[in-house]
């Protein structure tokens, strides 16, 4: 079947808006969660004057520009972070979506489900994964915690995701699993910080859901971005602790999103 032109932007933009949506909501969680606030029953509310957001200031992007990054009741500006965020769950909902349409899925659920909403199922829980990945990395970034719920959390999505993402032996993805997970356990033991043991762990699922060459190009991928963002850093002479999941994080987004290209760039 093929699906015209139009019909493809119409789905591009209702998935931006989709993802754009959700991670709206993360900026929610990896505000309060840290602060031990409540967010899911409470409403969204301005952090200067405490007023009650309304459906018109919550629209994903555009209520940011249309009030230009302000309150529009006490003036307060808004975080151009909380923004990108937005903006980089829309993207990551089309990529992850229309990349499982594009590419033959085999995964184990195709058996029980069908072609078409195996295809689904793949790239629901590779954005669900991606999303929890986003609370964790920022919550990381800015306490340098990771909460438990994230990773229990990431955990279900991980094992549900096993048998969604693309068809992988079990093999492969045992060897995709230890062979990440265990170097991060060993460094872990070595430094003997708990933020490293909960690496260990989202990789390891990382490995589980992607197999034994794509989490050898995340490895990669990961060495790459971290050389990078310390050089960076060393550049702007910023100072503190540098967090690995600075790395790890872009890096998952680039391979879930990107890792068939890239492997078949490797191996050509």
């Amino acid at each position: 079947m093929i699906i015209p032109v139009w019909m493809k932007v119409i789905f591009a933009i209702v998935l931006f808006f989709l993802g754009a949506s959700v991670f709206s909501f993360l900026n929610v969680v990896i505000f309060r969660v840290p602060r031990g606030e409540e967010f899911v029953k409470t409403r969204s509310h301005c952090p200067g004057c405490g007023r009650v957001l309304t459906p018109l200031d919550l629209v994903p992007v555009l209520s940011y520009l249309c009030l230009g990054g302000k309150c529009r009741t006490c003036g307060s500006k808004i975080g151009v972070r909380d923004v990108l965020i937005e903006i980089s769950g829309g993207c990551m909902c089309i990529i992850a979506f229309f990349r499982s349409f594009m590419e033959p899925v085999g995964s184990i659920a195709e058996k029980v489900t069908g072609d078409f909403y195996a295809r689904l199922l793949a790239g629901l829980f590779v954005f669900l994964f991606l999303c929890v990945m986003t609370v964790i990395h920022y919550i990381c970034y800015d306490t340098a915690k990771i909460p438990n719920g994230t990773l229990i959390a990431a955990t279900i999505i991980g094992i549900c995701g096993i048998f969604v993402t693309s068809g992988e032996t079990w093999m492969s993805r045992c060897i995709g699993c230890l062979g990440i997970a265990i170097p991060f356990v060993i460094f872990a033991v070595i430094t003997k910080e708990k933020e490293h043991y909960a690496l260990a762990l989202l990789l390891g699922l990382s490995g589980c859901m992607l197999g034994k060459e794509r989490i050898l190009v995340l490895a990669a991928v990961t060495i790459l971005t971290g050389a990078i963002i310390f050089i960076v850093r060393k550049l702007l002479g910023k100072k503190g602790k540098f967090h690995l999941m600075t790395a790890v994080y872009p890096a998952m987004i680039i391979v879930f999103l990107l890792g068939d290209l890239l492997l078949e760039y490797f191996v050509l």
